[in-house]
């Protein structure tokens, strides 16, 4: 049994499991998946019972030209030149580069224009709030923090970085992240704030990495989570691919404070399970999975799933239009205060930022 994992998961036949490469993929922002097989002495799979059968998500690459049929779109803002407007650029390998790193609370939507260097800022009605400068241009990643304040992921040739910033966008802290962590075989993927702690992860694959904190601490090298700790700090969420084949994916929720297994379950989809490329939740009871499923370029799609993060049960699915390079995933979807997801995609002409609800579908 091939397992592709994100977080590492600590239950229900998944113990102990050993993290080992399996094929290359692009590097910094592609979902760089990792395969692992558990070792002679984990535990047999508990027995199937009518609570762990395979929760089936009808979302395959027949879906495609359906995709994202059922979103609203909140957001529209134009790309290229001229006020308000989105920079883009083309990067490696023609991959076009722009807005990223989505977060929508209940005050408005706040987008990354790395290509500007700066934070644009919308209100719910999608109304312009501004923009707030940023430190540089090498922003790949930010974070909204209590107070107006950000905290933003730096990549450049000189290394990888977090820089804590107020308001008015002077710098008010640096965090380094360790070479053991990011380095030239593992760049950070997402920065994730619980709390005061930062946490990164590297190369869209747990553990994540707890490096400092939003007052500007440094934390001790070699703190790790294993799993996405839930917002209300109750829980750790982890996932991965079972065998991507036959679009199978398993989903984990442990007990944060003592470890101790709530739930795992199996989830069925239509087509092949490439990889996993978002984990979160709202902290009130919903939780967001999102599977690149298809098994090669043109037939690749987001599945989305929204579960139960008491049970896991699966509470509605939603198939969403990739971007090119399918991988780009991570920054681009954001879980809201209502316990919808969403989904930032662009294209040459625009950037729109897509909202799915979790209710069952009719």
């Amino acid at each position: 049994m091939v397992i592709t994992a994100i977080g590492v998961a600590v239950a229900l036949g998944f113990a102990g499991l050993q993290v080992v490469a399996r094929r290359p993929r692009p590097r910094l922002d592609d979902v760089a998946a990792t395969n692992a097989s558990p070792p002679a002495s984990a535990p047999a799979p508990a027995k199937r019972t009518e609570s762990s059968a395979p929760q089936h998500i009808p979302i395959g690459s027949g879906v495609d030209a359906e995709a994202s049929r059922d979103a609203e779109a909140i957001l529209t803002v134009r790309v290229g030149t001229g006020d308000g407007s989105f920079g883009v650029e083309l990067g490696h390998e023609g991959v076009q580069r722009g807005p990223a790193s989505l977060e929508v609370t209940a005050e408005g939507t706040t987008v990354l224009d790395p290509i500007n260097g700066v934070v644009r800022r919308f209100d719910s009605a999608g109304k312009s709030l501004g923009v707030r400068a940023l430190p540089s241009k090498n922003a790949v990643d930010v974070v909204a923090l209590p107070q107006g304040k950000t905290l933003v992921f730096e990549r450049s040739e000189a290394g990888q970085g977090l820089v804590l910033a107020d308001a008015s966008g002077n710098v008010t802290g640096r965090l380094t992240i360790p070479a053991s962590i990011a380095n030239a075989d593992a760049d950070v993927s997402r920065v994730l704030v619980r709390g005061e702690t930062i946490y990164v992860e590297t190369n869209g694959t747990g553990p994540l990495h707890a490096v400092g904190t939003t007052n500007g601490e440094t934390l001790p090298e070699g703190t790790t989570v294993d799993g996405y700790p839930t917002r209300d700090a109750r829980l750790l969420l982890s996932a991965g691919i079972t065998n991507e084949d036959e679009g199978r994916a398993w989903l984990n929720a442990s007990d944060r404070a003592t470890g101790t297994h709530r739930w795992t379950r199996e989830l069925q989809f239509a087509d092949e399970a490439t990889a996993v490329g978002f984990l979160d939740d709202d902290g009130q009871g919903h939780g967001w999975l999102v599977v690149l499923v298809g098994g090669r370029p043109g037939r690749f799609v987001d599945a989305a799933v929204c579960f139960d993060t008491a049970s896991g049960s699966v509470i509605a699915s939603h198939a969403i239009a990739v971007d090119d390079p399918p991988w780009q995933s991570f920054r681009d979807f954001n879980v809201g205060p209502a316990g919808e997801l969403f989904a930032l995609r662009r294209s040459r002409e625009a950037m729109r930022v897509l909202r799915f609800p979790c209710e069952p579908q009719r």
